[in-house]
């Protein structure tokens, strides 16, 4: 039988293992770079805006719980924040340094740094006010009361040692931010080695002695979270000869390990995490809790978010048609003014904390919370609701 050829421009290739029907593999369904801007980094920090949210409500079960993990799987939402936002500094500011110089793009850098510093302080200090000064509970029963409010835990918020309303991922993203002109220039410099070496030279001096190497941000040790900015934002600089070099090997060298990992990763995440196989074995929980420590940024769980992220990144490429009209209106403009998104969540999410009984209702109904939580966000950036303000 003769073989068909189609044009290249066409949407699909055709498969016919048989005379009367065919498998038809909709290559217009994948991603189309269009200008400077990956909007699948869009998508995806708009679900890890989701997660967050819903992690941050909690009150499970939920149904939300197939996608968020209830925040406590072996990867969370705020890896894939901090990696990101560290991947479009690099991508971003790796391209303007070309046109504008590195003098430029530092001022641009150190600018969203005292954003994010000043913003921290806001969003504690008015989470403070609400706390303390008005009948609303902001956090859940089983939530521990914040400290005396006096001149010494102002002090502490102003120096980053404390946060609250969820502004330390702020001021973790704030110290990331101030040094990144630093990296940047190592990379102008041609020491991308280098970089690597420091970066994962601090990591592993944190996973060692935590107690000699934990200048402490908030609730996350800088020395371990700073892996997956600094990384990140290497993998966006060099974003061009990362796909070169890759595009040299077998598709399937890399993706086959991959699908095997991920599905490894998720069996023993269901099996340990939800169904307690291993509970008798107190010896493995001891060890598999040290692996996937969240806070500490263990091996385990630095490999999880790498095998899961690129999971999600492959699927985004591969099936972005549908996954963009399907979820595209909703993640996008999340994900495109997260930071504004972080900032409001707080403020939102209390509303829930606020209604009797809440966390003993149906799952239904916290399902049905997590999702208005998020849909209000969505509709106070689509209304642009103190944009000029709020920084996005």
């Amino acid at each position: 039988m003769a073989r068909a050829i189609f044009p290249a421009h066409q949407s699909g290739v055709v498969v016919q293992p048989r005379r009367n029907w065919s498998l038809t593999w909709p290559a217009n369904w994948r991603y189309q770079i269009e200008g400077s801007r990956d909007v699948r980094l869009d998508f995806l920090r708009g679900f890890c805006m989701f997660v967050i949210i819903a992690d941050h409500i909690s009150y499970y079960p939920a149904f939300t719980m197939f996608l968020t993990g209830g925040g406590y799987f072996l990867v969370s939402a705020a890896e894939g924040f901090i990696f990101i936002s560290g991947f479009v500094v690099g991508m971003v500011y790796g391209a303007r340094i070309l046109k504008e110089g590195l003098s430029a793009s530092t001022n641009k850098i150190l600018h969203r740094a005292w954003q994010l510093y000043l913003w921290n302080f806001i969003v504690a200090m008015a989470y403070l006010g609400l706390a303390y000064f008005t009948p609303l509970h902001t956090r859940k029963e089983a939530v521990a009361a914040p400290p005396e409010f006096n001149l010494d835990l102002i002090f502490k918020i102003l120096t980053l040692r404390e946060g609250f309303g969820w502004s330390d991922l702020l001021a973790t993203y704030a110290v990331l931010m101030a040094v990144a002109p630093v990296i940047l220039y190592f990379l102008v410099q041609k020491r991308t080695k280098s970089v690597l070496l420091v970066s994962w030279g601090l990591w592993g001096c944190y996973q060692v002695s935590p107690q000699n190497f934990s200048p402490q941000i908030g609730s996350f040790p800088i020395l371990a979270w700073q892996l997956l900015f600094v990384n990140g934002l290497l993998l966006g600089y060099h974003r061009e000869q990362v796909k070169e070099f890759f595009s040299k090997w077998p598709r399937w060298m890399m993706y086959v390990p991959l699908v095997i990992s991920f599905a490894a990763l998720l069996a023993l995440g269901i099996s340990w995490i939800y169904a307690g196989a291993f509970g008798s074995n107190n010896d493995l929980t001891w060890y598999l809790n040290w692996l996937f420590d969240k806070m500490a940024l263990r091996p385990g769980r630095v490999l999880a978010f790498l095998v899961f992220f690129e999971v999600m990144y492959l699927a985004l490429t591969y099936f972005w048609e549908p996954m963009r009209l399907a979820l595209g209106w909703l993640f996008n403009p999340i994900g495109q003014n997260s930071l504004y998104v972080y900032i409001l969540h707080g403020f939102v999410i209390s509303v829930f904390f606020n209604i009797p009984d809440f966390g003993d209702m149906d799952p239904w109904l916290h399902t049905m919370g997590h999702i208005t939580a998020f849909l209000a966000m969505w509709m106070l950036v689509k209304s642009r609701f103190m944009f000029r303000i709020i920084p996005r």
